[in-house]
Order: structure tokens, then C-alpha cells, then sequence
């Protein structure tokens, strides 16, 4: 049976149909932490808070989907914009949902995706996204642009998308739009295009896909 692909996440978080556009990932930037005694700090994950992710093999064939959690969340809010966001994933609460009830088939991917060919969370059981900047914009449902790093397995890339922020008095919601990243950034390289002796059934696409629709509460 073929070995199958990535997940990743994240943070921070994707959608497992509709279009998608990838994201580049440039070098990591600085975070300018803005903090007084007047800043407003949401600090608890909603349960309701989803990080989707979705990928497949070559060609988008065999696609596979599923879900993260975040493990803890801190945003700071100033004059009632974001000024500040940090978002801890659990590596370990990844799920894979595409095969329904098959549970063998489902324990076998998470596994794979957790072993050291993938995520290797047993030596990185988290992953970071940190906000470095917030652009207003007015795109169809989206009213910002988020530019931050993403760090996994100890590798850490700025990334930019566009979402729906929405700050309120008791919370912050977050809806992103469908986006991918290339794995291989974060130096996710197993059965990637180009990997001698692989044949071209096993060999898995580069980019993963992401939705991220999280509520942080006060």
C-alpha cells in the first residue's frame, strides 16, 4: 500500500475542497511586541477554534484531509486592533478525517504524519505561528492581510494570507482564506518530486493546504 503524504499545521490550520493560492515563504522577521497597561489581552482557545489542513499526491490525486488544535493562544489588542498574536499548535492532535470510519486506515496516516519522515513530534510537539504585522484590505470577504512566522520543527518562515479579523469586546475571531505552503520550507521532504527510486505513484505534492478560523476569548 502506498505511504501517503503531509499535513501541516499551523498554527496553524485548511479546508479539504475549493480554490487555493500558494503563499510564499521568505525569511522569518522581527516581532515588535506593543504592550501597555491599557492593552486588552485575549488569552483562551475557544472550543470552537479549527485548523484545517489538506493534501494529497501528485497530480491531486488520493487527497487527504484533517484537522489540528491549538494548544494555547495569546492576542493583544490595543485601540482595538491586533497588535500582537501568538498561536502554540499541538502537533499531537492532528486527525485525519477523509477516510470516515476506516480506523486502521486513519491510525496509519496519523502515525506516519507524526513520525520523523513527517512532523517528528515526538522531538517537536508544537508548532508556532506569531503575527508580525496586520494591512487593512478589501477584498471580497476579507478585510486584513496577516503576515507572520510560522514555525515548525524548528524551522521558522514568514508567511502572508488573507482573513476576516474581527475584534470584539469579548473576542477575536480569525477566518482565513484557503492558502497553501510548500512543505519543503520547513524541510518536509519525504517521497517529494524528484526523490531517486520513487515511483511516481508514491510521490506526494509540495503543497499543503490551510483554513484557519479560530475564536480567542478574553
Amino acid at each position: 500500500m502506498r505511504k501517503i503524504f503531509v499535513a501541516f499545521g499551523l498554527l496553524l490550520f485548511i479546508s479539504s475542497c475549493g480554490e487555493d493560492k500558494t503563499v510564499e515563504a521568505t525569511e522569518s522577521k522581527e516581532v515588535k511586541k506593543i504592550q501597555t497597561e491599557n492593552t486588552e489581552v485575549y488569552n483562551k482557545v475557544d472550543p470552537s477554534s479549527e485548523l484545517h489542513w489538506r493534501a494529497s499526491h501528485l497530480g491531486g490525486v488520493g487527497k487527504r484531509f484533517g484537522n489540528f488544535s491549538l494548544k494555547s493562544a495569546e492576542v493583544l489588542v490595543n485601540d482595538g486592533k491586533i497588535t500582537n498574536a501568538r498561536f502554540v499548535v499541538d502537533m499531537n492532535s492532528i486527525t485525519v478525517e477523509n477516510f470516515k470510519d476506516d480506523l486502521k486506515k486513519k491510525n496509519k496516516l496519523t502515525n506516519h504524519l507524526k513520525s520523523a519522515d513527517f512532523f517528528d513530534v515526538a522531538r517537536h510537539p508544537t508548532s508556532i505561528f506569531e503575527i508580525t504585522g496586520i494591512e487593512p484590505v478589501d477584498e471580497g470577504d476579507f478585510n486584513s492581510k496577516i503576515t507572520g512566522n510560522l514555525k515548525i520543527k524548528d524551522i521558522s518562515k514568514s508567511i502572508s494570507f488573507k482573513a476576516d479579523v474581527e475584534v470584539t469586546e469579548d473576542y477575536v475571531r480569525i477566518r482565513s482564506e484557503d492558502f497553501s505552503v510548500n512543505r519543503q520550507d520547513w524541510g518536509i521532504n519525504y517521497n517529494s518530486e524528484g526523490t531517486p527510486g520513487i515511483p511516481r505513484d508514491f510521490l506526494i505534492d509540495d503543497e499543503v493546504g490551510f483554513r484557519v478560523d479560530v475564536k480567542i476569548n478574553k
